[in-house]
Protein backbone atom coordinates (compact mmCIF):
# COMPACT_ATOMS: atom_id res chain seq x y z
CA UNK A 1 0.00 0.00 0.00
CA UNK A 2 0.81 3.48 -0.21
CA UNK A 3 1.28 3.88 3.31
CA UNK A 4 4.32 2.26 3.36
CA UNK A 5 5.82 5.13 1.08
CA UNK A 6 7.50 8.30 2.55
CA UNK A 7 5.35 11.43 1.79
CA UNK A 8 5.51 14.97 2.91
CA UNK A 9 3.74 16.86 5.65
CA UNK A 10 1.44 18.48 2.93
CA UNK A 11 0.93 15.21 1.25
CA UNK A 12 -1.17 14.17 3.89
CA UNK A 13 -3.18 16.64 3.90
CA UNK A 14 -5.93 15.42 6.83
CA UNK A 15 -3.84 12.13 7.71
CA UNK A 16 -2.01 11.82 10.85
CA UNK A 17 1.61 11.15 10.18
CA UNK A 18 3.98 8.32 11.48
CA UNK A 19 7.21 8.61 11.28
CA UNK A 20 7.45 10.29 8.46
CA UNK A 21 4.78 8.04 6.82
CA UNK A 22 1.00 8.79 6.77
CA UNK A 23 -1.32 6.86 9.04
CA UNK A 24 -5.04 6.35 8.14
CA UNK A 25 -5.18 5.59 4.93
CA UNK A 26 -3.89 6.45 1.31
CA UNK A 27 -3.62 10.19 0.89
CA UNK A 28 -5.62 11.86 -2.31
CA UNK A 29 -2.39 12.68 -3.52
CA UNK A 30 -1.23 9.41 -3.53
CA UNK A 31 -4.54 7.55 -4.79
CA UNK A 32 -4.51 9.78 -7.34
CA UNK A 33 -1.20 8.88 -9.12
CA UNK A 34 -1.93 5.13 -8.46
CA UNK A 35 -3.57 2.47 -10.82
CA UNK A 36 -6.73 3.26 -12.40
CA UNK A 37 -9.10 2.18 -10.15
CA UNK A 38 -12.72 0.13 -11.14
CA UNK A 39 -15.04 3.44 -10.30
CA UNK A 40 -12.69 5.85 -12.66
CA UNK A 41 -13.03 2.50 -15.26
CA UNK A 42 -16.76 2.67 -14.87
CA UNK A 43 -17.59 6.30 -15.01
CA UNK A 44 -14.81 6.33 -18.16
CA UNK A 45 -16.78 3.73 -20.21
CA UNK A 46 -19.98 5.33 -18.89
CA UNK A 47 -18.79 8.82 -20.35
CA UNK A 48 -17.55 7.30 -23.56
CA UNK A 49 -21.37 5.83 -24.00
CA UNK A 50 -22.46 9.08 -23.79
CA UNK A 51 -20.24 11.03 -26.20
CA UNK A 52 -21.77 10.79 -29.83
CA UNK A 53 -18.47 10.87 -31.30
CA UNK A 54 -16.85 7.73 -29.49
CA UNK A 55 -20.35 5.95 -30.40
CA UNK A 56 -19.78 6.93 -33.87
CA UNK A 57 -15.97 5.76 -33.72
CA UNK A 58 -17.41 2.56 -31.87
CA UNK A 59 -20.06 1.80 -34.54
CA UNK A 60 -17.52 2.08 -37.28
CA UNK A 61 -15.46 -0.20 -35.74
CA UNK A 62 -17.76 -2.68 -35.10
CA UNK A 63 -18.53 -2.58 -38.76
CA UNK A 64 -15.60 -2.97 -39.90
CA UNK A 65 -15.12 -5.94 -37.66
CA UNK A 66 -18.54 -7.36 -39.05
CA UNK A 67 -17.25 -6.34 -42.58
CA UNK A 68 -13.97 -8.42 -42.07
CA UNK A 69 -15.47 -11.46 -40.60
CA UNK A 70 -18.26 -11.86 -43.54
CA UNK A 71 -15.60 -11.67 -45.86
CA UNK A 72 -13.14 -14.08 -44.30
CA UNK A 73 -15.72 -16.59 -43.17
CA UNK A 74 -17.36 -16.44 -47.22
CA UNK A 75 -13.84 -16.24 -48.96
CA UNK A 76 -11.55 -17.69 -46.76
CA UNK A 77 -14.03 -20.18 -45.66
CA UNK A 78 -13.54 -19.79 -41.95
CA UNK A 79 -15.09 -21.02 -39.03
CA UNK A 80 -17.09 -17.48 -37.72
CA UNK A 81 -15.37 -17.84 -34.77
CA UNK A 82 -12.20 -17.81 -36.12
CA UNK A 83 -13.02 -15.27 -38.73
CA UNK A 84 -14.02 -13.00 -36.40
CA UNK A 85 -10.73 -13.75 -34.63
CA UNK A 86 -8.75 -12.60 -37.10
CA UNK A 87 -10.19 -9.56 -37.94
CA UNK A 88 -9.54 -8.33 -34.75
CA UNK A 89 -5.93 -9.75 -34.05
CA UNK A 90 -5.59 -7.96 -37.62
CA UNK A 91 -6.68 -4.63 -36.91
CA UNK A 92 -4.94 -5.02 -33.19
CA UNK A 93 -1.76 -5.61 -35.31
CA UNK A 94 -0.81 -8.51 -33.40
CA UNK A 95 -0.87 -10.73 -36.23
CA UNK A 96 0.23 -14.28 -34.19
CA UNK A 97 0.24 -16.03 -37.92
CA UNK A 98 -1.65 -18.83 -37.54
CA UNK A 99 -4.37 -18.08 -39.66
CA UNK A 100 -3.59 -16.54 -42.38
CA UNK A 101 -5.58 -15.56 -45.90
CA UNK A 102 -4.87 -18.18 -48.76
CA UNK A 103 -7.02 -16.87 -51.46
CA UNK A 104 -4.99 -14.11 -53.66
CA UNK A 105 -8.72 -11.93 -53.31
CA UNK A 106 -8.34 -12.57 -49.75
CA UNK A 107 -4.58 -11.39 -49.48
CA UNK A 108 -5.81 -8.04 -51.80
CA UNK A 109 -8.98 -7.50 -49.20
CA UNK A 110 -5.95 -7.59 -46.06
CA UNK A 111 -4.14 -5.15 -47.58
CA UNK A 112 -7.06 -2.73 -47.57
CA UNK A 113 -8.41 -4.24 -44.91
CA UNK A 114 -5.50 -3.45 -42.32
CA UNK A 115 -4.71 0.20 -43.99
CA UNK A 116 -8.73 1.21 -43.22
CA UNK A 117 -9.02 -1.08 -40.42
CA UNK A 118 -5.99 0.28 -38.42
CA UNK A 119 -6.51 3.64 -38.50
CA UNK A 120 -10.37 3.21 -37.62
CA UNK A 121 -8.88 0.67 -34.25
CA UNK A 122 -6.06 3.63 -33.24
CA UNK A 123 -9.16 6.31 -33.13
CA UNK A 124 -11.54 3.72 -30.91
CA UNK A 125 -8.67 2.94 -28.93
CA UNK A 126 -7.76 6.88 -28.21
CA UNK A 127 -11.23 7.63 -27.74
CA UNK A 128 -11.95 5.00 -25.20
CA UNK A 129 -8.24 6.58 -23.22
CA UNK A 130 -9.29 9.93 -23.65
CA UNK A 131 -12.40 8.75 -21.46
CA UNK A 132 -10.73 6.87 -18.74
CA UNK A 133 -7.89 9.81 -18.56
CA UNK A 134 -10.81 12.50 -18.14
CA UNK A 135 -12.83 10.20 -15.55
CA UNK A 136 -9.69 9.87 -13.73
CA UNK A 137 -8.60 13.76 -13.81
CA UNK A 138 -12.04 14.26 -12.28
CA UNK A 139 -11.61 12.16 -9.09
Amino acid sequence: TVTSMSLDKNSCQTYRQVNGRCAGGVPPMARQHGALGVRDLVRGLRNFGRDPSARSVLAVATVVIAVGTVFYRVVEDLRWIDAVYFSVITLATIGYGDIAPVTTMGKIFTMGYVVVGIGIFVALITQVAHHLVHARSKH
